[in-house]
């Protein structure tokens, strides 16, 4: 099995969910390990799991 670059694939899910839902789409999130919170497109954002449990102006 050949899996694409993370990179690659988290753009294309949120455009994939902003392209069914037009204008109703608002933003998009996803959670991962790391520690900082990191934009990867339109209203997309990843963000650290810790953030389900602290409270961060910056996240």
């Amino acid at each position: 099995m050949v899996l694409a670059p993370r990179s690659a694939v988290l753009p294309k899910v949120g455009l994939v969910l902003a392209d069914r839902l037009g204008a109703r789409f608002r933003a998009g999130f996803v959670l991962y390990t790391g520690e900082q919170a990191l934009p990867f497109g339109d209203r997309l954002k990843a963000l650290p799991m810790a953030s389900l449990w602290t409270l961060d102006s910056a996240a």
